[in-house]
C-alpha cells in the first residue's frame, strides 16, 4: 500500500465531476481554456483512459465512468448503487481497502493498489488515488477515486520474477 497523499489541497482545488447526480459539485473554470470547468470535467469523466468513480461512506458506487464499466465487465446500471467491496474487490484486498476508505472519511487523501475481479472472473490491477468531498458545512459527501489499469505491468513484473 502506498503512503498518504500530501497534495490533498491541490486535488481539492481542481474541478470536480458534475455527472454524478445529486452530488452538487463545486466547479471552477479550467485555466487556459475558453470552456467552463463543468464541461471540461464532464469531458474528462467521459473520455478518460483511467477509471473515475465516486463512492459513498459505505463503499456504494454513486457514479462510474465508461472506462470503469468497460474494465469491470458490468453494465453501468449493475455498478451504480453496488457495493465496491462486495462486487469488485478481491476478498483478500477488502480489509486494506476498508482501512483506506476510513482514512478518506477522516479527511485524508490516499494512494493505494487494488485489484478488481471482473464479471467474467478476470483480475484487473490498479494504482489508485482517492480524495474526500465535503459539504461547505464539513459533512462527508463522497470519495472521488481515480484508478489506473496497471495489469500489464504487474503481469510483466511477475514474469520477470519467475524467470530469475
Amino acid at each position: 500500500m502506498k503512503s498518504e497523499v500530501s497534495a490533498a489541497e491541490q486535488i481539492e482545488s481542481t474541478t470536480t465531476l458534475s455527472t454524478c447526480a445529486g452530488l452538487s459539485p463545486r466547479t471552477e473554470p479550467c485555466p487556459g481554456t475558453a470552456d467552463d470547468g463543468e464541461s471540461a470535467a464532464k469531458y474528462l469523466f467521459k473520455l478518460s483512459h483511467d477509471v473515475i468513480l465516486s463512492l459513498d461512506r459505505d463503499g456504494s458506487i454513486l457514479c462510474i465512468n465508461q472506462r470503469g464499466v468497460q474494465l469491470s465487465g458490468y453494465s453501468e446500471s449493475e455498478l451504480r448503487g453496488a457495493n465496491v467491496f462486495e462486487l469488485l474487490l478481491l476478498p483478500e484486498d477488502r480489509q486494506v481497502a476498508r482501512a483506506m476508505l476510513a482514512d478518506v472519511l477522516g479527511g485524508k487523501a490516499r494512494e493505494y493498489e487494488v485489484r478488481w475481479k471482473t464479471k467474467d472472473g478476470g483480475i484487473v490491477h490498479f494504482d489508485g488515488a482517492s480524495v474526500p468531498r465535503f459539504s461547505e458545512s464539513g459533512e462527508f459527501l463522497s470519495t472521488l477515486c481515480t484508478l489506473r489499469d496497471v495489469t500489464e505491468r504487474k503481469c510483466t513484473e511477475e514474469r520477470l520474477r519467475k524467470s530469475e
